[in-house]
């Protein structure tokens, strides 16, 4: 058994702008600098009406802002002055102030329904409006920023977090140490315990936060071999709902899309914990390039992310090489045009391909194979398929089935 140690206290007035897969922004203390050059002065004590409030006032600022600039040929700049915060709307930023009126609505939507916002959906809800060939994952930092700056609140006082919850299910026994001196050990197959999600003390991140230690132990004689993280959540309650768990004797962790620091660590802490050899911890994502970027994002240092967490992942599913065992889903992806790559894939590939040679100094490996089959037609594929797809089709315990033969066979990246 292997204790990790929490030895960050935390900082109740950080605010976070991240996306979980990306470089956090960290807005630390009480001020921030702006874009433009303002210096900023955050009260923590605002209320959630005053928020609002200046939510709405800064909407009204920049449309009337852009309204003008627009009607107006010899107007180059207009100011917007919310809660003593001063902004510029200028011609060479207007659309990066349209941009946040997206973001404006959101979270106040969000505060008057007493509901949290997290970044990763923001993220998601953003790129889906704008397109993610339009937007970068670091301009919508920017933009968080810029958003918390221009309102003079910082993020957690628009209820916007970083998503730290992470779903956990297996034959195993957390005994949490709490800094309080609580102790409390919860049962990862049993449901009302194992689904380590909302807003339960043990699904903050191990590096913040109350809990001082956690100690992991097996409850099964044969013991836990492997360590799975399952992309989607709603393929990881399945599995878990049929008992997939036991099948390859592992403990399954949902990663909810990219891995978040609190997903990163608990399967860098559960692999030590339970002695699970190199080798046995894997991926199960989709069949396209976010998917393969996923993957990366756990076992390299060069993919954007959480660098203090690194563990070695193979993809049980899905891959090019295995999806013979699918035929159906293959012959609908052929023929069905939104499986092709869209712009925005194609670059996730050519960043892929330059993260393999440059991480391997051109040597080739099953990972980068991986990634020459998935893109070219040539190599019989050139297309895209969902672990929704999959399971539609064969059901899934007909899943489960085919990826217990690609691990027992050993026929993982």
């Amino acid at each position: 058994m292997v204790v990790a140690q929490n030895n960050n206290n935390g900082n109740q007035y950080y605010a976070l702008a991240n996306l979980g897969g990306t470089n956090a922004q960290v807005i630390s203390g009480q001020t921030n600098q702006s874009g433009d050059g303002l210096r900023v002065n955050f009260d923590s004590n605002t209320t959630v009406q005053e928020v609002a409030g200046r939510i709405s006032s800064l909407v009204d600022g920049t449309i009337n802002a852009i309204d003008n600039l627009n009607n107006n040929g010899g107007t180059t700049s207009v100011a917007v002055t919310v809660g003593g915060a001063t902004t510029h709307v200028t011609r060479n930023n207007m659309f990066r102030f349209i941009r946040l009126l997206l973001l404006l609505c959101q979270i106040h939507d969000h505060l008057i329904a007493n509901a949290n916002l997290y970044t990763r959906g923001l993220w998601y809800f953003y790129s889906h409006y704008l397109g993610k060939d339009n937007i970068t994952q670091k301009q919508f930092c920017g933009d968080m920023v810029q958003v918390s700056t221009s309102l003079s609140v910082p993020l957690q006082g628009l209820n916007v977090k970083e998503r730290k919850n992470t779903w956990i299910f297996g034959s195993a026994v957390l005994k949490i140490e709490y800094r309080d001196g609580m102790v409390r050990e919860v049962d990862l197959s049993l449901d009302d315990h194992g689904w380590l999600g909302g807003d339960e003390p043990i699904s903050s991140d191990m590096n913040t936060g109350n809990i001082k230690s956690v100690t992991a132990s097996s409850k099964t004689c044969n013991g836990i071999i492997r360590v799975i993280v399952v992309e989607k959540h709603c393929i990881f309650q399945q599995l878990c709902a049929n008992g997939f768990d036991k099948s390859i004797k592992a403990i399954l962790i949902c990663s909810g899309g990219y891995p978040s620091k609190n997903t990163k660590a608990w399967l860098s802490f559960l692999k030590a914990a339970l002695s699970v050899r190199d080798g046995n911890c894997g991926v199960v994502h989709d069949l396209n390039p976010c998917g393969i970027a996923l993957g990366h994002s756990f076992s390299t240092n060069k993919f954007p992310g959480y660098n203090a967490y690194i563990t070695d992942v193979r993809i049980i599913g899905l891959q090019t090489r295995v999806m013979s065992l699918f035929p159906k889903v293959v012959e609908y992806a052929r023929s069905d045009k939104s499986k092709q790559f869209s712009e925005h894939d194609k670059k996730m590939f050519k960043y892929l391909f330059k993260l393999e040679t440059g991480f391997h100094k051109g040597e080739s490996d099953l990972r980068f194979l991986e990634l020459v089959r998935l893109y070219s037609p040539s190599e019989g594929f050139g297309f895209k398929v969902d672990l929704d797809a999959v399971v539609a089709e064969y059901g899934i315990k007909g899943f489960m089935e085919a990826l217990k033969r690609v691990i027992d066979n050993d026929l993982l990246l």
